[in-house]
């Protein structure tokens, strides 16, 4: 990475971090800011944040359930955060042209290389911020698998509502995985969080003003049962277009 390029991603930073402080204040700033730093390496290459790699140990019941959740017509899925592209893959296999989307050049190297023999499959280094999320293309199905809360971190909750709704209008189908009770989640009046499955479709129907139908599909165990993230799927077919 040259001096030109690491300055622009610092400048994306900081952009973030102000956005953050000036809607959620010191404190959530100062959270965020050490949730983000425990996952960055600085080298000379860049600044490089990790995430999740290789097969998580809940990959089979994970992918069970993905299965469930793409309908038999869909043609196209864009996976937003794909990592490593394992699921990306999977559903290439099954005949879906598939686009796997990471911001490290690192991570769409390892992607491309591991999955080189697949038809039907691409993956593309790319950032998905508030301000490039409106070029993203139509694709018959999005996969947002434990992405959402890390725009939560990066850009605070109002504007991580918005680019969920900009995603929402991008397809018929968001299949969205969430960790469960481990990620702080606003209030939602008259329901109890610890209630997941109706708290994500209140959550769906406030955000989208009742214009998805959302099915929660399951829970899987994240490394063991240290955590459970649930998956839903969410008809978005009546929300207004956006290509």
């Amino acid at each position: 990475m040259d001096q030109g390029e690491g300055m622009s991603q610092l400048v994306r930073i900081l952009g973030r971090g102000w956005t953050v402080l000036r809607e959620h204040g010191l404190v959530s700033f100062v959270w965020r800011a050490r949730e983000y730093l425990r996952r960055v390496k600085i080298s000379a290459s860049g600044i490089e944040v990790s995430y999740q790699t290789g097969t998580r140990i809940d990959f089979e019941e994970r992918l069970k359930l993905l299965e469930e959740a793409v309908p038999k017509h869909a043609s196209s899925l864009l996976d937003l955060g794909c990592a490593e592209g394992h699921l990306t893959a999977e559903f290439a296999d099954r005949g879906l042209f598939s686009i796997g989307i990471e911001r490290q050049a690192h991570v769409v190297a390892s992607a491309r290389k591991s999955n080189a023999d697949h038809p039907n499959l691409g993956f593309l280094e790319f950032e998905v911020t508030s301000e490039t999320i409106d070029t993203l293309p139509y694709f018959d199905v999005v996969f947002l698998l434990t992405v959402y809360h890390h725009w939560v971190n990066e850009f605070g909750w109002e504007t991580a509502e918005n680019m969920l709704r900009i995603v929402g209008s991008k397809c018929e189908t968001l299949v969205f995985e969430h960790p469960d009770t481990t990620v702080d989640r606003p209030a939602i009046e008259g329901v109890d969080e610890v209630d997941t499955e109706r708290y994500f479709k209140s959550y769906f129907a406030e955000l989208f003003e009742n214009e998805v139908v959302v099915k929660v599909l399951g829970l899987t165990d994240y490394k063991g049962g240290q955590r459970q993230d649930i998956i839903c799927v969410i008809d978005t077919t009546a929300v207004g277009r956006c290509n």
